[in-house]
C-alpha cells in the first residue's frame, strides 16, 4: 500500500518485492521493482518502515543499506554495532536488528548469532595449553583479536594491523 502496488497471497513469488531473506536482511527483487517502475530507494524505505512497525514481532530497528553507508553523528548504539559487522557487498538491501531476548526461529531448537545485543556479543572464550597463562579477563575482543592471539601462541603473524593479542600468553 505504501508504494501504491497491490499484492495478493495467491500471486506468484516472482511478483514479490522481497526476493530473499537471510538474517538480518531482506534482498529486494530488483527485476520486479523495475517492472513496476518503482524508485528503489523508496521501496527500501517502505520495507524499512514496515519492519520498524513490527516491534511486537521482535524487530527493534531497521535500516536501508544506503543508510548504513552514510555516516551519522547521531547514530544509535545499535546502528553503530550493526555497521561494525556489516559489509555492503554481502548484506541485504534492508537490514534489521532484533529486540533483546528475541531470536530468529527456524524450528524447535533454533539458535542464532550476530545481533547487536549483549547476549550475542558476550561470548566466553577459553584458551588452555602450553604458553597460556591462567587468568580470567572481561574485555572486548573481535575475531581479528582471536586470530592475533592464536597466531601469537603459534609464533605466526595473524589478524592484521587492526587486531590486538589477548592477554593470555
Amino acid at each position: 500500500r505504501k508504494l501504491g502496488v497491490s499484492f495478493t497471497e495467491s500471486a506468484p513469488i516472482a511478483h514479490s518485492l522481497v526476493f530473499f531473506f537471510e538474517e538480518p536482511g531482506l534482498w529486494i527483487n530488483w527485476k520486479r521493482v523495475a517492472e513496476l517502475q518503482l524508485d528503489g530507494e523508496r521501496v527500501k524505505r517502505a520495507l524499512r518502515d514496515v519492519l520498524r512497525g513490527m516491534k511486537q514481532h521482535g524487530i527493534d530497528d531497521a535500516w536501508t543499506n544506503t543508510e548504513m553507508l552514510s555516516a551519522d553523528v547521531q547514530d544509535s548504539r545499535i546502528r553503530q554495532l550493526m555497521r561494525a559487522s556489516w559489509r555492503s557487498d554481502r548484506a541485504g538491501d534492508v537490514l534489521m536488528a532484533l529486540r533483546p531476548g528475541w531470536i530468529w526461529m527456524w524450528g524447535s531448537n533454533s539458535t542464532t548469532h550476530g545481533q547487536p545485543v549483549d547476549n550475542d556479543m558476550h561470548v566466553p572464550l577459553m584458551f588452555w595449553g602450553a604458553g597460556v597463562k591462567p587468568g580470567t579477563y572481561d574485555l572486548d575482543a573481535s575475531p581479528l583479536d582471536l586470530a592475533r592471539t592464536l597466531g601469537g601462541l603459534l609464533g605466526v603473524e595473524a589478524g592484521g594491523r587492526a587486531s590486538h593479542a589477548l592477554p593470555c600468553f
